[in-house]
């Protein structure tokens, strides 16, 4: 008999709680219509699936760096573990030997691997 009392328990609770929405986010009505219905103890309980968020891939946006008296494009290429090229094509250099003290390059992000 215990068993049962609890059965009841829970559909009351299950169908309090889903019919105390709020005006701020969606009612059942507004869900999906997909649902299943279980039998338990001659009563019927509803469930609704949740939404399951998506993931979206967003571009990683690149570092900055003012070249230093010294620096070459090597030496900033393996600092920030990037390649010589994708610096010089990033930043529209024109003569990868000839770089100026004060130039401020894009860095991007590396590639793993």
């Amino acid at each position: 008999m215990r068993k049962g009392n609890a059965t009841i328990a829970l559909a009351i609770m299950i169908a309090t709680t889903v019919s105390c929405g709020s005006d701020d986010g969606p009612t059942i009505a507004e869900r999906p219509t997909t649902a299943t219905a279980t039998a338990v103890a001659g009563t019927t309980v509803e469930t609704v699936p949740t939404a399951t968020p998506i993931l979206i891939a967003t571009p990683t946006p690149t570092g900055r760096y003012t070249v230093q008296p010294g620096d070459t494009l090597g030496i900033i290429a393996r600092t920030f573990n990037v390649s010589v090229a994708d610096l010089v094509e990033l930043n529209d250099i024109p003569n990868p030997d000839t770089i100026s003290v004060g130039l401020e390059l894009q860095i991007p992000t590396p590639t793993p691997g």
